[in-house]
């Protein structure tokens, strides 16, 4: 039993082997699949049906929402009992620059599911009845959110940000829920939901048998007149006024948001900055976490965190404090800053913050289901695995040095915006 009292060696990880999922094509839509012994399948379908692309509010959420409310064949109550009687998990997501729609299901029911998952994405009936009850359902979530300091921190920041003129930054109003139709909904999913703009990832023991299945209900050539519109890039507008407090009266705590527009995977500094990301709030041991929670007992919780997003990325800092200490909070937050700016990170923080990386990334690819994952997201830029291999290579590389570089070169305090609600 002494091994109980003797704490285990920690080692480094050395080599870390990544399998690089079989690319093929369906006519038109490229198709990734992801060898598994398990006997589930997950098939994952991205469209590029974002907001971005879309010429109302609400237009690609509700199109995207309104997939599994009925088909030519289907009503929302029959596809309802198909997706219980096949055990199936479906999950509708619409984000700024993709939407997408993930199945996970039995390898037997496999192919009994996937001609109505086919019916749903490119027959969808969108009822009106259905609809008017989305609407509804998602207004008084909606109503309910906005009361939140978080959610309403988080709207104002983008807004600040990139500007109400564009989808990124746009902060969706009351009014916007009786502006969009069922019209609006037809005519988005017309021009978006294409095979020909689709990318398709399958994880499973997808064999000749599967292959045909997807190409029989995946593979039809999209119309020429279906093509996605062109789409000029989208223009920022970041609000001149850097710290914006918006009055909430009733609310017992504020909600803070510091950041700033920055730069997506595709930057050349995107990596290193990750890295930097997590010594300042990326973890639960991370400095802000430690200073603004642990030792001023300010919040209970305080992260940073790096987004990025096809035509642009950022980095926010969001917290949620008691009115008192919100000066306080915001003073200690910007400290951090400044010290990452110049102050040398300490060897053994850079090993502690090293291995936190490296065991996370291990975590997240422990199994086909989990590599899939996080592979799509770097499918969506263009990356193949040789993209993980740098994000390794930088965790075990990077130093402090380069660190207090990119601080001073990203984190210029008179940059970032700082939004307070409550």
């Amino acid at each position: 039993m002494n091994f109980r009292k003797t704490q285990p060696d920690i080692k480094t990880i050395e080599n870390v082997v990544l399998s690089q999922p079989q690319k093929s094509f369906l006519k038109q839509t490229a198709l990734y699949i992801f060898p598994s012994d398990e006997n589930i399948f997950k098939l994952k379908i991205f469209f590029k049906a974002g907001s971005f692309f879309q010429h109302k509010p609400l237009q690609a959420y509700f199109t995207n929402k309104m997939l599994c409310e009925g088909t030519t064949s289907y009503t929302s109550k029959r596809l309802a009992e198909i997706i219980d009687f096949y055990g199936v998990k479906l999950n509708l997501t619409s984000e700024e620059d993709w939407a997408s729609v993930t199945l996970i299901v039995s390898e037997k029911n496999f192919g009994n599911i996937l001609p109505v998952l086919a019916e749903m994405i490119f027959e969808p009936a969108f009822p009106e009845k259905e609809f008017k009850t989305q609407k509804d359902i998602v207004f008084q979530s909606f109503i309910v959110n906005n009361e939140k300091v978080a959610t309403l921190a988080r709207n104002y920041f983008m807004e600040a940000i990139y500007g109400s003129s564009n989808y990124y930054g746009y902060r969706t109003r009351n009014e916007d829920f009786n502006g969009i139709t069922i019209e609006d909904l037809k005519t988005f999913h017309k021009h978006y939901y294409t095979l020909s703009h689709a990318v398709i990832t399958l994880t499973g023991k997808v064999g000749p048998k599967e292959e045909k299945l997807l190409e029989k209900y995946f593979g039809a050539c999209d119309e020429a007149e279906n093509g996605i519109p062109e789409k000029n890039k989208m223009s920022f507008y970041a609000s001149e006024e850097r710290k914006i407090h918006i009055l909430k009266k009733d609310a017992l705590q504020t909600g803070i948001r510091i950041g700033k527009v920055l730069f997506n995977r595709k930057h050349p500094d995107d990596l290193g900055f990750r890295f930097l990301n997590m010594v300042l709030g990326g973890y639960f041991g991370s400095r802000l976490m430690s200073n603004v929670r642990e030792d001023k007992g300010y919040t209970y919780g305080i992260y940073s965190s790096l987004a990025s997003l096809q035509q642009s990325g950022y980095f926010s800092i969001f917290t949620e404090v008691g009115k008192p200490v919100c000066h306080k909070a915001v003073d200690e937050i910007y400290k951090e800053i400044n010290r990452l700016q110049h102050e040398k990170i300490s060897d053994s923080e850079l090993e502690t913050v090293r291995n936190y990386m490296l065991g996370n990334f291990l975590r997240n690819i422990d199994g086909p289901l989990n590599f899939s994952g996080i592979y799509e997201n770097a499918l969506l830029y263009g990356y193949d695995v040789d993209y993980f291999y740098k994000y390794i290579d930088t965790i075990k590389t990077i130093n402090a040095d380069t660190l207090i570089d990119l601080a001073g070169k990203h984190l210029a305090v008179d940059t970032l915006h700082e939004i307070a609600v409550g």
